[in-house]
């Protein structure tokens, strides 16, 4: 060992391209680098400080807080197609009628 060390130096765009499918070891190198000036977002896909910060949102009061994030990264995963048509069923929308009434209509226009 000679005590050599190697350095890299990269643009931010770069690592996060680099590491876009990865979020969690994002996180850990953007906690490591930047400590207490880490984004949320940073805290949040990592397992060990979102657990920390969960704890920390029950402590506060806060849980809901962090509910909804859970939830809403849920919901991104879902298609926006597949979110509309159970919003129609939910509101008691016949969706296939609304489909055939769509068809007819553009029938008319050509």
């Amino acid at each position: 060992d000679t005590g050599a060390c190697t350095c890299l130096a990269i643009r931010p765009q770069v690592f996060q391209s680099i590491v876009v499918d990865e979020p969690a070891i994002a996180a850990e190198i953007s906690i490591r680098l930047l400590g207490t000036g880490s984004r949320l977002s940073d805290i949040l896909n990592h397992p060990l400080a979102r657990e920390a910060f969960i704890k920390h949102c029950e402590k506060e009061y806060a849980q809901e807080n962090i509910d909804f994030w859970l939830d809403a990264r849920i919901l991104e995963g879902i298609e926006k197609r597949t979110i509309r048509k159970s919003v129609l069923k939910a509101l008691g929308v016949d969706v296939p009628a609304v489909k055939a009434e769509k068809n007819r209509l553009l029938k008319e226009r050509v």
